[in-house]
């Protein structure tokens, strides 16, 4: 493997934990996420790892990913005692080769998803033939138009690859929705729905703009709305169908009867997606809006965030 193929990057927050740097974090993960090296050929607006983007070297999202030396991570991963691995890719010529040294290396040590863009079916063969237990191919963007245009590449192509390996790996597959890049709240709720149907685990992620993108200026969803769709998409997990919400020029203004014990019972507010994740601060600075808590929300977190939803 070339030099640059030995090395992966580490979240901030996974480094300390996995004792490779001794810098100090808010709060810890519950998984270890890694990234494999180099620059992306795609060029999604939204991210500082596209291929145009001026953002910092080593960022994704709001997080930080210092590179360490493979074998260092590996060996202390399976010396530790951690819930799950993540691997995020990074699209370029030596990702996939990244990723099968990683499985082959940790798969039977620990749970591993790896998030992955691609339309290969013998690649998704290959991961889950490694060890892989999930595999997270994200769509991101609800929109269809907006899809292309931000993301790039056919929205309906990439869900039905995304169902079609539901299909073939039941239970096994995630995708991630952002909220906030234009979409409406039906078209969210509407793909959520059908994600939800054939056994696709959604993370939801709210949109932060990352200076350096394409679409640093745009502003990150109002809080209200991403609560509304946060219990909004529970709900449908419980099997609510749509046409118990309330939409108007497909806006949600109304969910369905709820108490504030029940909303605490489907716990919407923290982070969603591979079991044991729970991404501290990829959304949000540690002392700004919390779109997705890292932790158990405290009584008083309860009852500010129910409030805003006004029930």
């Amino acid at each position: 493997m070339s030099a640059e193929s030995s090395i992966l990057r580490v979240s901030l927050g996974s480094a300390v934990l996995l004792n490779l740097t001794n810098k100090k974090v808010d709060c810890l993960p519950t998984t270890i996420y890694v990234m494999t090296p180099g620059k992306c050929v795609r060029d999604c607006m939204y991210c500082s790892e596209a291929k145009n983007s001026s953002s910092l070297p080593n960022m994704l999202s709001r997080v930080i990913w210092p590179p360490f030396p493979m074998n260092d991570v590996i060996d202390r991963i399976k010396n530790g005692d951690f819930k799950r691995l993540c691997i995020q890719t990074v699209n370029n010529k030596i990702s996939n080769k990244v990723v099968e040294k990683v499985l082959k290396e940790i798969s039977t040590y620990i749970p591993v998803s790896v998030c992955i863009n691609t339309y290969s079916e013998k690649l998704i063969d290959r991961i889950f033939l490694l060890g892989a237990e999930r595999v997270g191919l994200p769509i991101d963007i609800a929109n269809p138009k907006l899809h292309k245009t931000i993301r790039g590449g056919d929205f309906f192509k990439k869900l039905q690859f995304i169902l079609k390996m539901a299909d073939k790996y039941k239970e096994k597959i995630t995708t991630h929705i952002i909220v906030g890049l234009g979409e409406n709240d039906r078209e969210i709720l509407s793909l959520y729905d059908t994600f939800t149907k054939n056994g696709i685990k959604v993370a939801l992620f709210a949109f932060t703009p990352v200076r350096g993108t394409k679409l640093q200026d745009l502003n990150p969803p109002d809080i209200v709305r991403y609560r509304k769709i946060q219990v909004a998409t529970k709900l449908i997990e419980k099997g609510v169908p749509l046409s118990e919400f309330v939409f108007e020029e497909d806006r949600l203004i109304k969910l369905p009867k709820i108490s504030t014990d029940e909303i605490k019972k489907l716990n919407p507010f923290t982070t969603r997606g591979c079991p044991d994740c729970n991404r501290p601060y990829y959304n949000e600075k540690p002392k700004g809006t919390m779109y997705n808590y890292p932790y158990k929300l405290s009584e008083e977190e309860w009852k500010k965030e129910i409030s805003l939803l006004k029930l």
